[in-house]
């Protein structure tokens, strides 16, 4: 079966935006404009210590710390496998270590120290900006969407189905986000920013995947007998 060509144009368009909103508000940081923003933070961590969140708030941070991540991506790239959505796979399997890479890269440029009232149990020294949690969740997140929403085209699963998916997705990348803010381990901004840095790179793994401009993958059903046999 052929890919069916489609405009790819919005996926050029979502990168692009993502991509400069990244740097905007990597620039906004690196120039200490964030600090309305980044503020919010202090009365959000204090607000979770005096509820008694940490221990939840902590088995969040080891549910989508790196480890946990890795596993979780290699076994929905091996159940897309599985079901022999090959391409599927590859969007995942690449997207969240790209992140990875991309998030320590940046971590190591902008040097951000991390917030001085975050949490001090199992308290955490490296820079801040992007938060690698929620760029992995955000990669992760957006990638499944991605397959979903293919798989819904391509009749292999309900748009329904496909719409409870992606709900579940952002709710969890929301919790990731929340939770670094509420640990004080990170300035909402550098959620922000991991939050741009993980969907561009998703839709930019995806655009490359797409192969010749406007194809994706979403393919056409089979020919029927009469309709060959017309074309010959």
């Amino acid at each position: 079966m052929a890919p069916v060509p489609r405009p790819a144009g919005h996926l050029v368009t979502a990168v692009t935006g993502l991509a400069v909103a990244f740097v905007v508000l990597a620039v906004a940081v690196g120039a200490g404009w964030t600090h309305g923003l980044d503020g919010a933070g202090r009365p959000m961590a204090s607000w979770a210590a005096g509820h008694g969140l940490h221990p939840f708030l902590r088995d969040v941070e080891v549910g989508f710390a790196l480890p946990a991540m890795t596993v979780c991506t290699l076994v929905v790239a091996l159940a897309l496998v599985v079901v022999r959505e090959v391409r599927a796979a590859v969007q995942v399997a690449v997207a969240v270590p790209v992140t990875s890479l991309v998030t320590g890269v940046l971590k190591t440029l902008v040097a951000r120290p991390r917030p001085p009232w975050q949490w001090t149990g199992h308290e955490l020294h490296s820079a801040a900006f992007p938060s690698g949690h929620a760029s992995s969740a955000a990669a992760l997140g957006v990638s499944i969407v991605l397959v979903v929403v293919a798989l819904a085209d391509g009749g292999r699963v309900t748009r329904r189905a496909a719409s409870v998916a992606a709900a579940h997705v952002a709710v969890l990348v929301l919790l990731v986000g929340a939770d670094r803010v509420l640990l004080g381990r990170h300035y909402p901004s550098d959620v922000l920013g991991g939050v741009l840095l993980g969907s561009g790179v998703a839709l930019g793994v995806a655009l490359v995947l797409a192969g010749p401009p406007g194809l994706t993958w979403r393919r056409e059903a089979r020919s029927s007998p009469s309709s060959t046999s017309d074309r010959r």
